[in-house]
């Protein structure tokens, strides 16, 4: 219900179900509300939030939590900084939890703003010649996170195709902010 609500435009509804499932020990929403909180701009609550997530899985140390949220809420210098940082932050977790983090940290080149890094890491080729297994999620997440811009970026429905998604939309319609122009889809 909260994660609906959120990509509704109304993520001051989306809080409460939200918050009901993190006190109710929910993992993902014990994620996604302080995500949320992040879009929403109120980093100390997110912070916070994040933090005791961490705490609850074991974490000893998430005093760097609050530096990265802070470093990277800044325009002209984040994305070099999350650069930087993302790295040393995986290194530093146990490998339980490093997925889950480096789902988190690429998502944080979407929320503050930095789009088309975060094409290049969804799109990242594996060894394999596979996308990465979680694309799909990052891909779902990034468009329920609207505000981004990430729908209306150029590289959107190159995703969609490579993830099969605009063959749901031939099938069943296209979601509202996407439509076919010229036999192309456009979406914004």
């Amino acid at each position: 219900m909260g994660e609906t609500l959120f990509a509704m435009g109304r993520s001051s509804d989306a809080l409460d179900p939200l918050t009901r499932a993190y006190d109710l020990g929910d993992e993902f929403a014990g994620w996604f509300l302080p995500t949320v909180h992040l879009i929403e701009g109120r980093d100390d609550i997110a912070i916070a939030q994040f933090e005791a997530g961490m705490e609850r899985a074991g974490f000893s140390d998430t005093a760097w939590v609050r530096e990265l949220v802070s470093a990277t809420r800044d325009p002209v210098t984040g994305q070099a900084y999350l650069e930087l940082r993302y790295p040393q932050i995986l290194k530093s977790i146990p490998d339980k939890q490093v997925l889950t983090w480096e789902a988190l940290i690429i998502d944080f080149y979407l929320i503050f703003g930095f789009i088309d890094r975060f094409y290049e890491l969804i799109l990242a080729v594996g060894p394999d010649g596979e996308l990465l297994t979680d694309t799909d999620i990052r891909v779902w997440e990034a468009t329920l996170f609207r505000t981004s811009e990430f729908t209306s970026h150029p590289r959107y429905v190159e995703v969609a195709e490579l993830l099969g998604i605009t063959r749901i939309w031939e099938q069943r319609g296209p979601p509202d902010f996407c439509e076919k122009v010229d036999d192309q889809w456009v979406c914004e």
